[in-house]
């Protein structure tokens, strides 16, 4: 609707200008120029007359060929064609213009690669119950000897005071909390020695590896948010219950 009303708008207006222009200026200066051109005469040299106005030909030689066909018609009808082919040529920029910011396209899309499946609750299906998923459990039992004190020599080497405290409430609910803030790392005793020194290890690599102060650690970070090395609120080397996540965004804790 908008495109066929500029269209009438449009030919409205060359219409008018045709009709009021009764002297082309412009095209006599070109035509005389073209057919001084033609007949190798001067066209920069001297000046070009329509009626007893004398202009100067200020166009290039290309200009003067291309305005060739129209010295086959008069004055009038010439300049009448120039406004037609002038307008006619804005129409063409105008669709090229359109045509490349898409206006009037509608783009479809529709998934491909794909079907429908049927999906059932576990409580709509007959047979063996799914087994429960492994939940993590403490580690029982001793630790190897000299384990601890190796996992502990890495730990103080890197800076940190390896803390045991009592029991998890002191660290959050945790097995064990590195703190980069404070430099310590923490592991509570009321669990095996086992566990323990698993907890230890898990620690230590929190030190080695996720240390917000190393440029070589935040490769191994997905950004400076506190971060744990598994699922978040749920540790492997733990006893299991969720835990809420550690404030600081330099602890990391197991």
């Amino acid at each position: 609707m908008v495109v066929a009303l500029g269209l009438v708008a449009g030919f409205g207006v060359i219409g008018r200008q045709m009709m009021i222009t009764d002297f082309p200026v412009d095209m006599i200066i070109y035509l005389e120029g073209v057919r001084a051109f033609l007949d190798g005469g001067e066209m920069y040299s001297v000046p070009m007359f329509a009626g007893d106005l004398a202009l100067p030909f200020i166009y290039p030689p290309f200009g003067a060929l291309v305005m060739v066909p129209f010295t086959a018609v008069d004055n009038d009808l010439a300049g009448d064609l120039m406004i037609i082919l002038s307008a006619g040529l804005v129409l063409v920029c105008l669709w090229f213009v359109l045509r490349a910011f898409g206006a009037g396209e509608v783009v479809r899309s529709r998934m491909v690669g794909v079907r429908p499946a049927y999906v059932w609750d576990v409580s709509q299906t007959a047979g063996e119950p799914i087994p429960e998923p492994p939940s993590p459990v403490l580690m029982e039992g001793e630790a190897p000897d000299g384990l601890w004190d190796g996992l502990a020599q890495q730990v103080r080497a890197a800076g940190f005071e390896l803390m045991r405290v009592p029991l998890e409430g002191m660290i959050r609910g945790a097995n064990g909390l590195t703190d980069f803030e404070a430099k310590t790392v923490a592991v509570r005793e009321n669990m095996d020695p086992a566990a323990q020194v698993k907890t230890l290890a898990h620690e230590l690599a929190h030190v080695l590896m996720h240390d917000p102060d190393r440029e070589d650690a935040r490769l191994h970070r997905v950004s400076a948010r506190p971060r744990r090395a598994n699922s978040p609120g749920r540790d492997g080397c733990g006893s299991g219950r969720p835990r809420a996540r550690p404030r600081a965004a330099s602890r990391a804790g197991s």
